[in-house]
C-alpha cells in the first residue's frame, strides 16, 4: 500500500512520472487504473510479429513475437495468466504490442535515434506497448512488469514516452580468473535484463598475478591463468584452460541465447597482450620474458597495440573523435579484498547518487567524479554508455560464485537508472529495491527457499513422523520439505542410520542462500563423508587427508580447525551471517576465511560466505545423524 499512495500521488505532484529502477517519463491522466487481473491476452501486432532489430548490439536479437513470449511467463510469475495471440488491433482487456512507425521520438541523451525507446499507453481497458523496435518494446514490458509489482497489479492511465539515455548499460565481470557456471551467468543476465541493462561484459581470459614468476616461464606455470571458451578448430588446440572450467561452443552459444531473449548481449573479451599467461604457456615463443606480455614484435603475434590505460578519455579520445563505453575505476569492484582499500566492498550507492563533480546523480558522462573539467557534456554522441566492473585479482579461491553477485546485488540496479538517464532519487530507493529486487524473474541469485516461518525444513526422525511404507522422512516445519530415504539409508532409536558407502537421505531443496543457521547431531564412526551436499557447496567430515571439518565450495575446500570425535554425539551448526560462515562443535565457534596472496608480496585474510548444502544428507557417513534443523534466524 504504501507505493500505491506514492504513485497516486504523482498526480498532485505534478511529477510527470513513473517510479521504478529506471524512472519512466509519463503522464498520469487519471486517478484510475487498469487492473493485471482483468488481462488475458497478450496481442502481438501481426506485421511486426517477425520483425528483430537490425540497430541492437546482438546479432541474434529475438522477434517481437519471442519477446512476447518471455513476457508471458514472467507475467505468470507473479500469477497474471495470459495467451499470445497475432492481431491488428487493441482489445479489452490485452496489451497490445506493435511498433510505433514515428522513430523521431525515440532519441538518447545526444539526442539521436535510438532503437530502444518505447511509447507506454494505458486506459482503463488495456495497454499498449509500441516499440521502436522489438527491443524497445521489451523494454516497455519491464516498465509493466515492475508497475504491476509496486502496485498491486494496477497500472495508471496515461501515456509516456521512455528511451534509454546510452546505448551500453551494464556491468564487467571478471571470469579469467575465476570460473562461473553458465547457469549462473544466465541469471545474472535475468538480473540486469530487469533493471533495463543490456550488456554483460565477460572478461574471458587472465591470471593470477605475482611479479617475482613472471620472469621464468617454469615459475609463471604454477599461477592460476584461464582462457573460458573452447573450441573445436585444431589450430587453436590446448589453449582453454583449465579443461573442466571451460566453455564448450555449445554452452556459450546457450548463454547468449538466453541472455539476448532478455535484452541482453553477451560481449565477450580476451585480454592481450599482457595478462596473456594462458595464452604464453599455450605458445611459450610469443611471449616476451616477462611471460605475461605477448611479444608484439613476433611474426605469428598481432603488429600493434595501443595502450590506453592511463590516457584522458575527455581529451585524448572523445575530443580526438573516438568514442568510448564509460568502465572508470569509480564502479570497480574486487573480490574479496581491495588493496589499499582503493575499491569498496560492494557497488556504492553513495557514489550512485552523488558521483557528479557537484554531489548530484552520476551520469555515464562523468569520467572524473572529482574534476568536473574531464567530462564531457552530458549530451556528447561519444559516450556510448558506462559499465561497472568486478574483478577477482585474487584468484578462484578468494570467493564463491554468488560473492560476486552480492558485490552488486544492492547497488546495480540503483547504477542502471543513472545509465538509463532515469530521475529516481535517493530517498524513494531503498523502498522500491525491497519491493521489486525479490521479484525479478527467470533467476533465483538470492537462492531463496518459500517458507511459512522461520523454520525452513526439519527433520527429527521421531516414528510418528517416519513413513516406512514410502521410505520418507516428514518435514516437521509445516513447509513440506520431506525427505526420502536413499539407497539403504534407515531410521532407527530416532536417528538416520548411514552406512558410510551409498546411503543417504534425499531432500526436495538444493542450496540455501545468505543468513541461516543448520543445525544438527551427529554420531560418526569414521572420519569422512558428506554431512551435507548440494550443488554449490558440501559440508565434509574431512576430506581424506584431513579430519578436519570443512565447507567445499566451487571444488575449493575451505576448513576450520575443529574434529568430530568417534563413536559419540556431538551438536554442529553453520551459521551463515551476511559475508561470513561460522562453524560451531558443542560450544567451540570458528569462522571460514580464506588466506588470499596479494601479489606475491603478502597474505590477507578474508571471510567466505558459502551457501547451505541441501540436496543430500549424510552421503559417505559411517554413523548416525539427528535434529536436522535449517532456520532463517540467525544472531
Amino acid at each position: 500500500m504504501r507505493f500505491l499512495l506514492v504513485a497516486v500521488g504523482l498526480v498532485s505532484l505534478g511529477r510527470a512520472q513513473l517510479l521504478g529502477i529506471p524512472t519512466v517519463p509519463f503522464n498520469i491522466t487519471s486517478d484510475k487504473t487498469f487492473d493485471l487481473r482483468n488481462l488475458h491476452t497478450i496481442i502481438v501486432d501481426l506485421s511486426h510479429s517477425s520483425t528483430r532489430d537490425q540497430d541492437g548490439l546482438t546479432l541474434i536479437p529475438p522477434s517481437l513475437w519471442e519477446f512476447a513470449e518471455t513476457f508471458q511467463g514472467d507475467l505468470a510469475g507473479i500469477g497474471v495468466n495470459t495467451v499470445v495471440l497475432p492481431g491488428i488491433k487493441a482489445i479489452s482487456n490485452a496489451i497490445y504490442l506493435t511498433l510505433d512507425n514515428d522513430k523521431s521520438q525515440f532519441v538518447n541523451a545526444a539526442g539521436n535515434k535510438t532503437s530502444e525507446g518505447y511509447r507506454l499507453s494505458v486506459t482503463s481497458s488495456g495497454i499498449t506497448i509500441s516499440g521502436a523496435s522489438p527491443l524497445g518494446a521489451w523494454w516497455g514490458t519491464r516498465t509493466v512488469l515492475q508497475q504491476a509489482l509496486i502496485n498491486d497489479k494496477k497500472l495508471k492511465i496515461g501515456t509516456g514516452v521512455d528511451s534509454p539515455g546510452w546505448s551500453e548499460r551494464g556491468m564487467m565481470l571478471d571470469v579469467g580468473r575465476h570460473y562461473y557456471p553458465a547457469d549462473f551467468l544466465g541469471e545474472l543476465c535475468s538480473y540486469l535484463s530487469f533493471f533495463k541493462q543490456n550488456v554483460f561484459h565477460l572478461h574471458l581470459s587472465d591470471h593470477v598475478w605475482d611479479p617475482a614468476k613472471l620472469g621464468s616461464h617454469e615459475l609463471a606455470l604454477e599461477l592460476y591463468a584461464g582462457f573460458r571458451i573452447a573450441s573445436t578448430d585444431p589450430a587453436v588446440a590446448g589453449l582453454a584452460r583449465p579443461t573442466n572450467e571451460t566453455y564448450s561452443p555449445s554452452v556459450f552459444d546457450n548463454l547468449q541465447q538466453k541472455c539476448a531473449s532478455r535484452g541482453v548481449t553477451i560481449l565477450p573479451e580476451f585480454e592481450s597482450p599482457g595478462h596473456s599467461m594462458a595464452t604464453t604457456d599455450w605458445r611459450p615463443e610469443i611471449a616476451l620474458s616477462d611471460f605475461s606480455m605477448l611479444n608484439l614484435s613476433h611474426p605469428e603475434t598481432l603488429p600493434t597495440h595501443w595502450q590506453i590505460g592511463q590516457d584522458n578519455g575527455l581529451f585524448d579520445f572523445i575530443d580526438n573523435g573516438y568514442t568510448i563505453v564509460n568502465s572508470d575505476d569509480y564502479f570497480y569492484l574486487d573480490l574479496k579484498y581491495s588493496d589499499g582499500n582503493q575499491y569498496p566492498k560492494e557497488l556504492d550507492i553513495q557514489r550512485v547518487f552523488h558521483g557528479s563533480p557537484d554531489g548530484s546523480a552520476f551520469a555515464p558522462n562523468i569520467l572524473d567524479a572529482a574534476n568536473a573539467t574531464n567530462n564531457p557534456p552530458r549530451d556528447s554522441p561519444n559516450v556510448l554508455g558506462h559499465l561497472a566492473v568486478v574483478w577477482n585479482d585474487w584468484g578462484p579461491n578468494a570467493s564463491t560464485y554468488h560473492e560476486a553477485y552480492y558485490m552488486i546485488r544492492n547497488g546495480l540496479p540503483a547504477l542502471a537508472d543513472k545509465q538509463w538517464g532515469g530521475s529516481l532519487r535517493e530517498e524513494d530507493y531503498a523502498g522500491l529495491f525491497a519491493t521489486l529486487q525479490p521479484a525479478v524473474p527467470d533467476q533465483n541469485l538470492d537462492q531463496r527457499i518459500p517458507s511459512k516461518g522461520p523454520t525452513i525444513l526439519s527433520y527429527a526422525f521421531g516414528s510418528n513422523i517416519v513413513s516406512t511404507l514410502t521410505a520418507s522422512v516428514r518435514d516437521s516445519s509445516g513447509n513440506g520439505y520431506h525427505g526420502s530415504l536413499e539407497n539403504g539409508a534407515y531410521v532407527s532409536g530416532g536417528a538416520l542410520q548411514l552406512n558410510g558407502r551409498s546411503a543417504y537421505l534425499k531432500t526436495p531443496l538444493t542450496s540455501k542462500g545468505r543468513n541461516y543457521t543448520l543445525s544438527f547431531s551427529v554420531l560418526p564412526k569414521s572420519h569422512g563423508g558428506a554431512l551435507f551436499s548440494g550443488p554449490d557447496s558440501s559440508l565434509l567430515n574431512g576430506n581424506g587427508t584431513s579430519t578436519n571439518l570443512m565447507l567445499v565450495a566451487d571444488n575449493i575446500a575451505y576448513p576450520v580447525n575443529l574434529t568430530l570425535p568417534l563413536n559419540r554425539w556431538s551438536d554442529v551448526k553453520v551459521e551463515a551471517i551476511g559475508p561470513q560462515t561460522f562453524i560451531s562443535l558443542g560450544t567451540q565457534r570458528q569462522e571460514v576465511t580464506i588466506l588470499m596472496g596479494i601479489w606475491g608480496g603478502y597474505m590477507e585474510e578474508g571471510p567466505m560466505a558459502i551457501e547451505a548444502p541441501l540436496a543430500a544428507i549424510g552421503k559417505g557417513i559411517n554413523g548416525q545423524m539427528k535434529n536436522i534443523k535449517l532456520s532463517s534466524d540467525v544472531l
